[in-house]
C-alpha cells in the first residue's frame, strides 16, 4: 500500500517541470517580467532615479543616462524576437515616464494621468516592432521613430538623449555615435561588446566635464508664483511682483533676463503696454528682456505660448506646447485658449550676446525641435534658453524634463539659461 501511494504522489522535479512548462505556454513568461523590470529599472535611473544619483549636478545627471543606457543594452543583447524587443522598450517608457500620473493629478486632478502613462508607453514601445525578424536592429529604428515627427510629437523619454552623458560636447557626432552604441546593443559577438563597454568607459571618463557657462550677466528667473490668478486684480498684481523683480535685476546690471513661462499669461496690446515701463529700462540699460507669454488668439487655435523681447516687440512661439494640457481643438469656447503644434517654427533667438536656441515647457522633453533648429537655423545657435511653467507640478515631478534638457545642452556644450515658475511655497 504505501508502495502504491507512493506511485501516485507527484514529485518535486515533476511539479516545477510543469510549473516551468505553464510559465513556457503562457503569453508573459518569466523571461518577459525579467526583461520588463530592467526596462523599468533603466528607463527610472536615467530620466526619474532619485536614490542611485542626485538630480542636481550635470555629472550626476549623466551618471543616471550612463547607467540607465548601459542597463538597457545589457538586457538587449538577448534580443531575437519582436515581442521581446517590445517588452524591454515597455518597460523603459513606463520607467521613463512614471511621473506622469503625478503631473495629470496636480494639472487636472483625479487618477486620469494612470491610463495615460500606460497608453503613451504601449505608443512609443511599438515603434520597436518594426523590423519584424530582425528584432535585434529594432532599438535603432525605434529611436528613429519616437525622435521625429509625427511619433516625435509625444516622443518624450527618448534613449538618443544618452548621447548628452555618453558622448558630452560632440554635437552631430554625438548623435551618429548613439546610435551606433544603439546598434551594437544588438549584434551579439564580442567585439560589438567591446565597442559598448568602450563607449561606456568615454562617457565614464568625461562624467565630470564641466559644460560651459552662460554670461554673468544672464540672468533665469526662478519665481514660486504658482498658478495665475482667477481676477484681475490678482492678474495684475502677479505681473507687479513679476515687474519688481526685473526692474531690480536690471538696475543690478543683468543684461539678459528670462522670465517663466506664462509669467504673462493674457499678452495683448494692453498687457505690453502694462510693461513699457520695463521695456525703457531694458533699453536705457542696454539689456533684454524675454518674457514668458500666453496669447489669446481668435480664433483661440491661433494663441500662442512664447517669449516676447520687450525690447523688440517680437514673439518667439514654441512648436509643441504640451500635448492634451495645451491641445484642445475640440475646445468651441473662444475664451479659452487652444494651442496647437506648429512644425514650421524653426527660429533662433539673438541675444545681447550670443545667438541662442530656445526650448518652451514640453518642449524640453523632445530633442527633434533643438535638432531642427540645428539643422533648418541660417543662425547656429551658440547657446540654450529654456522657459518653463510648473506651477502644477514641483520640483520632484520636474526631475526628467529637467534631465531632458540638460542633455539636450551637453549634446551641443550649449551654456543654458532656464527660467522656472514653481508652485507656491
Amino acid at each position: 500500500m504505501p508502495q502504491e501511494q507512493t506511485a501516485h504522489t507527484p514529485s518535486s522535479a515533476s511539479r516545477w517541470q510543469r510549473l516551468a512548462a505553464t510559465l513556457r505556454a503562457t503569453p508573459w513568461r518569466v523571461a518577459d517580467v525579467v526583461r520588463l523590470a530592467a526596462g523599468v529599472v533603466a528607463g527610472w535611473i536615467a530620466f526619474d532615479d532619485t536614490w542611485i544619483v542626485h538630480h542636481g549636478q550635470q555629472g550626476e545627471v549623466a551618471q543616471g543616462f550612463i547607467l540607465g543606457a548601459m542597463l538597457l543594452a545589457l538586457v538587449w543583447r538577448g534580443v531575437n524576437r519582436p515581442r521581446q524587443a517590445y517588452v524591454i522598450m515597455l518597460g523603459w517608457y513606463l520607467g521613463a515616464c512614471a511621473v506622469i500620473p503625478g503631473i495629470w493629478a496636480g494639472f487636472f486632478g483625479g487618477t486620469g494621468g494612470v491610463a495615460i502613462w500606460i497608453v503613451l508607453s504601449i505608443l512609443l514601445a511599438s515603434a520597436y516592432l518594426l523590423p519584424g525578424r530582425y528584432a535585434r536592429f529594432g532599438l535603432v529604428t525605434g529611436v528613429l521613430l519616437t525622435t521625429i515627427p509625427p511619433l516625435g510629437l509625444v516622443g518624450m523619454a527618448s534613449p538618443l538623449l544618452a548621447a548628452g552623458a555618453l558622448f558630452p560636447g560632440l554635437g552631430w557626432a554625438a548623435i551618429a555615435l548613439m546610435l551606433i552604441f544603439l546598434l551594437l546593443s544588438g549584434i551579439p559577438t564580442k567585439w560589438a561588446e567591446i565597442g559598448l563597454v568602450a563607449m561606456a568607459l568615454w562617457g565614464i571618463v568625461h562624467v565630470g566635464q564641466p559644460m560651459p557657462q552662460p554670461p554673468a550677466a544672464a540672468w533665469g528667473m526662478q519665481s514660486y508664483e504658482g498658478a495665475a490668478g482667477s481676477t484681475i486684480a490678482d492678474l495684475f498684481a502677479r505681473q507687479d511682483r513679476f515687474k519688481t523683480l526685473v526692474r531690480q535685476a536690471l538696475l543690478q546690471g543683468a543684461k539678459l533676463i528670462v522670465v517663466p513661462e506664462g509669467a504673462d499669461p493674457l499678452w495683448d496690446d494692453g498687457q505690453a503696454f502694462y510693461w513699457s515701463d520695463i521695456a525703457r529700462l531694458a533699453k536705457q540699460e542696454r539689456a533684454q528682456v524675454l518674457l514668458g507669454v500666453y496669447t489669446r488668439g481668435f480664433p483661440p487655435r491661433q494663441s500662442v505660448d512664447g517669449l516676447v523681447d520687450l525690447t523688440t516687440g517680437k514673439l518667439y512661439r514654441a512648436a509643441i506646447p504640451m500635448p492634451i494640457g495645451m491641445w484642445k481643438p475640440w475646445e468651441s469656447n473662444p475664451w479659452v485658449s487652444n494651442f496647437l503644434p506648429d512644425l514650421s517654427v524653426v527660429e533662433t533667438l539673438p541675444t545681447a550676446y550670443e545667438i541662442a536656441a530656445y526650448s518652451i515647457c514640453y518642449e524640453n522633453l523632445l530633442l527633434w525641435p533643438l535638432l531642427h533648429t540645428m539643422v533648418a537655423s541660417h543662425h547656429h545657435p551658440v547657446m540654450l534658453i529654456a522657459a518653463d511653467n510648473q506651477w502644477f507640478a514641483g520640483e520632484r515631478l520636474a526631475t526628467p524634463q529637467m534631465r531632458s534638457l540638460r542633455m539636450q545642452a551637453a549634446i551641443f556644450r550649449l551654456p543654458l539659461v532656464r527660467a522656472i515658475n514653481w508652485p507656491k511655497p
